[in-house]
């Protein structure tokens, strides 16, 4: 198939659905139920069927050459929009970014980006983005793609990711953790502690942008951790982490 068929077929592919939601248009190529399928960059087949609408932001253009991508949940006035970097399930490198609107919480988002895949690995991160600020800022994308991650410096915006420390890194054999990463008040990363270890619930280490540590606690409670996470513009409850 030569790329002028291909460009047609794309072209004229019908779409399930155009809805707006809260100013934004929004192209639904996969309504909740419909099965979406492809071919992998290994020459294998797959297909999924899908939990939730799936499309993509018009106006907009993501680093792959195409329209922003985004799930669409059940709240349209949610305040919190979930922006997952898809990485690549072999390589683990930073492909493309998928937007999750209309979730409640961190943990609704996951879990509906990692049902509508048919194998794990591709989740590489979230930045986790109030609505208007996402809003404003995916509409620039269109005449400057670009990875949509934290803003500037006091901004508030903070980029989360899970992180496994089992085998190596911080804390080693304590696998439940995550780190959070801010332009202006640097890396914080926060490991819950095994049920039968001593003292409060958490491991806790604070670097500031130069990489230099500032706080690195051992015993640190629910309490004092969501009083270190302000800074961050966030807390343990807003992320749907209570119990990592």
């Amino acid at each position: 198939m030569n790329l002028r068929t291909t460009l047609d077929l794309l072209a004229n592919r019908k779409l399930h659905d155009r809805i707006k939601v809260r100013g934004l248009s929004i192209s639904i190529e996969n309504r909740k139920g419909s099965i979406r399928k492809g071919v992998d960059k290994n020459g294998k087949a797959w297909k999924v069927k899908m939990t939730w609408p799936y499309g993509y932001i018009r106006n907009s253009m993501g680093v792959d050459g195409d329209h922003v991508d985004c799930f669409i949940g059940p709240n349209e006035n949610a305040k919190q929009v979930y922006i997952i970097h898809r990485q690549d399930p072999d390589t683990k490198k930073y492909d493309e970014d998928k937007c999750l609107l209309g979730f409640d919480s961190r943990e609704d988002a996951i879990k509906a980006f990692t049902e509508n895949y048919d194998k794990p690995g591709n989740y590489g991160g979230m930045t986790i983005m109030p609505f208007e600020k996402f809003k404003e800022k995916v509409l620039k994308t269109k005449d400057n793609p670009q990875k949509l991650a934290a803003g500037g410096a006091g901004s508030g915006r903070h980029t989360i990711e899970n992180k496994d420390w089992s085998k190596s890194g911080f804390h080693v054999g304590t696998p439940k953790g995550i780190t959070l990463t801010h332009p202006e008040h640097g890396i914080m990363k926060i490991q819950s502690k095994p049920s039968n270890s001593k003292g409060s619930h958490y491991y806790f280490e604070h670097k500031d942008i130069n990489g230099r540590i500032k706080e690195n606690l051992a015993n640190v409670n629910h309490t004092k951790l969501n009083t270190y996470m302000k800074q961050f513009g966030t807390s343990l409850e807003n992320n749907g982490i209570n119990n990592i």
